[in-house]
């Protein structure tokens, strides 16, 4: 999991790091105590800015230059990543993976059909017809969205030296 949402944790330890200085940065030139520092830090990265807390020293006001931009654009970026996920069905994918695989643990006197082609398919219609549980397993992930949505799946990855 950590390679595949690899650009997002970088992206999110960079902006961890850039929140860090900002909030080190405003303690030090604007002498304002850990909790203001925090709060105004997150209202001017997110693009807020109520305008109750206002650099007034010049080293703040280049601090806040700065990393405003810097880092409202690692949080745009972010923002945009995990509403990608959301809506691209990554998320959703992963919990109906979940619920098959659960539904597949729970199953007893079961059918597996191993191969899905034209003789899978028929004989997957009559098990249907006689209601017996099944569970299909392929290895071509293509064929996936061929079988019945009731139905569990097993898409399995093979080398040549498991075949």
């Amino acid at each position: 999991m950590l390679t595949k949402y690899k650009s997002a944790w970088l992206f999110t330890g960079v902006l961890i790091f850039f929140i860090v200085v900002f909030l080190i940065g405003l303690m030090l030139t604007e002498n304002l105590p850990i909790f203001d520092s925090l709060y105004m830090t997150i209202i001017s990265i997110l693009g807020i800015g109520y305008g109750d807390y206002v650099p007034n020293s010049n080293a703040g006001k280049i601090i806040a230059i700065i990393l405003i931009p810097i880092t409202l654009g690692l949080s745009s970026y972010l923002l945009t990543y995990v509403a990608s996920i959301l809506i691209e069905g990554n998320l959703s994918n992963k919990w109906e993976r979940k619920k098959m695989n659960n539904q597949i643990d729970k199953m007893e006197n079961h059918y597996i059909i191993c191969g899905y082609e034209r003789v899978g398919e028929q004989v997957l219609k009559e098990f249907q017809n006689h209601q017996y549980d099944i569970v299909v397993i392929d290895t071509d992930e293509n064929k996936a969205s061929r079988i019945p949505e009731e139905v569990p799946y097993i898409i399995m990855m093979l080398s040549k030296t498991t075949c």
